[in-house]
Formats: C-alpha cells, sequence, structure tokens
C-alpha cells in the first residue's frame, strides 16, 4: 500500500468516525482534519461522554446508581428519626391541648356543683383529635380530679409519653408521664411529654 493509499484508507476511517460523533463536535473535529493527518488509531480516541460509538445517549453506570442509592439512604437514616419525632410531639400538644379544655370544664361544672365532674359531665369528647391520645377522668372529688391522657394508635410508639396525667388537688396542678400508668418518667423526660 503506497502513502497516497494508506491516506485514503486512513480518510474512510475518519469520515466513519465523523459519522458517529455528536454533531457539535464534528466541526472542531474537521478543522483539526485539515491541520494534520490523523493516524489509523482513530479508534482510540475518547468518544464524547454520553455516547456510545453509534451516538447514542448511554445511561448511568451501577456505580452511579449506588453512590446515589447510599446518599439517598443517608439522608433517610437522618431525616426520618427527626421527622416522627415532631409528629409524636405535635400529637402530644394536640392531648396537652384537650387536658386543659378538661381542666376548664372542671372549673365551669365546680361552680355549679359540689363535686368536680365526670369527662361527661364536663362535655368534653374522650379522645383526641385523629385518635391519637384516649382522655379519661378519675379521682374526682370536691377537691380533686385527675386527667388522664392514654397514647392510642400510632401514638402508642411515643411510649415515654404513653400516660399523660394533670392532677389537680385543692388548687395545685401537678403534671405527671410514663410509659405506663405508674407515671415514672423522671423531670427531663416528664418536661419533654408536656413540652417545657
Amino acid at each position: 500500500m503506497n502513502r497516497a493509499e494508506s491516506h485514503a484508507h486512513v480518510g474512510d476511517a475518519n469520515d466513519q468516525w465523523f459519522a458517529c460523533a455528536d454533531e457539535r463536535h464534528v466541526a472542531r473535529l474537521s478543522a483539526a482534519r485539515e491541520d494534520f493527518t490523523i493516524i489509523p488509531m482513530v479508534q482510540h480516541l475518547r468518544l464524547p461522554d454520553r455516547l456510545d460509538p453509534q451516538g447514542h445517549a448511554r445511561g448511568f453506570t451501577l456505580i452511579e446508581l449506588m453512590i446515589v442509592v447510599a446518599i439517598i439512604a443517608i439522608i433517610a437514616a437522618v431525616a426520618l428519626p427527626s421527622y416522627f419525632g415532631s409528629v409524636r410531639k405535635s400529637r402530644r400538644a394536640d392531648a396537652i391541648t384537650r387536658i386543659s379544655q378538661v381542666q376548664q370544664a372542671q372549673e365551669r361544672w365546680r361552680a355549679n356543683n359540689a363535686t368536680y365532674g365526670t369527662l361527661a359531665n364536663t362535655g368534653v369528647p374522650d379522645t383526641v383529635t385523629g385518635g391519637y391520645y384516649t382522655l379519661s377522668v378519675a379521682n374526682n372529688t370536691a377537691v380533686a380530679y385527675d386527667v388522664v391522657a392514654q397514647a392510642s394508635g400510632a401514638q402508642v410508639s411515643d411510649t415515654n409519653c404513653a400516660f399523660m396525667r394533670a392532677q389537680y388537688i385543692s388548687g395545685t396542678i401537678t403534671l405527671s408521664s410514663g410509659p405506663t400508668n405508674a407515671y415514672g418518667n423522671a423531670a427531663a423526660a416528664n418536661n419533654r411529654c408536656w413540652n417545657r
């Protein structure tokens, strides 16, 4: 093969490669072709990113997908517990609001009666909106009563605040909470349950 045939053969290979290349690179490569002769190793030139030899767009590699999955997993591991904690806290706030309504209703009832009333006497519903807490009144006498909010449904997962009690005795209100109706939370956990 003489030099002219070799150049013609290289020209054919180059033309095939140029036909496959991305259109935005064709003009730049054509100009480069005029400046020097491309040797027969044209197949070793790097194709533009994300294009296969036929000019079609490629997908993502497995490594790229695994990195994205790992990032999403890390974000979820940090964000989800915080989110669920905020949801439980807002449900506790609903229970606290309902307990306050019972206390106000008890004072209205007591103004006209010899003892504090039952939950039915107060006219306050026995469940919090959404059904996450069930209310009850116990130990109602002329000078005392207890209002208890017990977690139910999805709120049962809020174990340290499953029971919340507002105890009224002769003008003093004591707030307590705990995982059971023994109300055994220490001061810090009790403050967290009552959002203080």
